[in-house]
């Protein structure tokens, strides 16, 4: 067998350069994300899909909404390499701490934007009294 050259998806905006589904043939997602210094990546939720983070450099705070409406929060930087899951039903968001991070994320299905529920920062402020 020879060695195959895959083209990756990617799309770049003032917060991020995002590169997508990187292994395509294997099942769910792994993504990247290079994030700019203190940017922050809107809240939603999946009905279906479990996302896993890890951060590679830098440093991200990650909030999260469990469906009893119980706020968490959670750093993860490359200093203290870990893991966070994030089961569907919570919604969540992240923000770059004060450097430029790397986040590789999994995602237990395909993207897909019908799985996805969104809101605003305003939307989830009024409803659970919090600010990333």
């Amino acid at each position: 067998m020879n060695p195959i050259k895959s083209i990756i998806e990617s799309f770049k905006d003032q917060r991020a350069a995002r590169y997508f589904d990187l292994f395509p043939e294997l099942p769910g997602q792994i993504t990247v994300s290079v994030i700019m210094p203190q940017q922050f990546s809107g809240w939603h939720k999946h009905q279906r899909q479990t996302d896993q983070f890890f951060v590679a450099e830098g440093t991200i705070k990650v909030g999260i909404i469990t469906p009893a409406g119980e706020t968490i929060e959670e750093l993860l930087s490359a200093e203290h390499p870990e893991t966070i899951t994030i089961p569907p039903g919570h919604w969540h968001a992240w923000k770059s701490m004060g450097e430029k991070a790397f986040l590789v994320y999994h995602l237990s299905q395909k993207h897909d934007e019908s799985d996805e529920i969104r809101e605003t920062v305003e939307g989830i402020s009024k409803r659970y009294g919090y600010q990333l």
